[in-house]
């Protein structure tokens, strides 16, 4: 099995949901450091991953022929965060929608409970149409190739694109959320 980062890299389609926070390849270096302070860890380790997330990013999302990302969150990521670093990290979610190959839409409170608030995930779909997953949690990653453990990603990830708003109505509710912390 590859570590994460390996599938990462040879992604044709990466679908990621955050419930709480701005998925990693998304986040501001700012915003990644907030997260991180807020979890208390040691200023070494803050940067580890700040440059961590830089270098996937890199691999990723800025590479010259990156992966398709469709990137669905929770409206509570909007909502929270220093005023000044939530401001802009909003302004760069949004200039990332601008990007033809990054799609963002946001699950709106209203959605109530639902199987996503169970926790984060990523799907990846590899050149050749291989799938592989990648669950969060507060210890580690979890990399899950089985072909039930996929399937029950793939079932949630249709609920919470089923319950998310479009790409333009997300943009504009990010929009909003610039102007309330402005």
């Amino acid at each position: 099995m590859r570590p994460w980062r390996e599938n990462e890299k040879r992604a044709v389609l990466l679908r990621t949901f955050q419930p709480n926070l701005i998925p990693g390849l998304l986040q501001t270096e700012a915003y990644t450091r907030a997260v991180l302070r807020g979890a208390r860890l040691p200023d070494e380790a803050v940067e580890w991953t700040v440059q961590d997330r830089r270098a996937r990013r890199a691999a990723t999302v800025d590479r010259p022929d990156p992966p398709m990302l469709t990137a669905i969150l929770g409206e509570f990521a909007l909502r929270c965060g220093p005023p000044d670093v939530l401001r802009e990290q909003l302004e760069h979610l949004l200039g990332a929608t601008a990007h033809s190959r990054v799609q963002v839409r946001v699950v709106p409170l209203a959605a109530g409970l639902h199987i996503g608030l169970s926790g984060p995930f990523v799907l990846a779909t590899l050149a050749g149409g291989g799938r592989v997953g990648y669950l969060d949690s507060q210890l580690r990653g979890e990399v899950a190739t089985d072909p039930e453990d996929l399937t029950k990603l793939e079932l949630a990830w249709d609920v919470v694109t089923g319950l998310a708003l479009p790409v333009d109505q997300s943009r504009d509710l990010i929009g909003k959320a610039v102007e309330e912390h402005g």
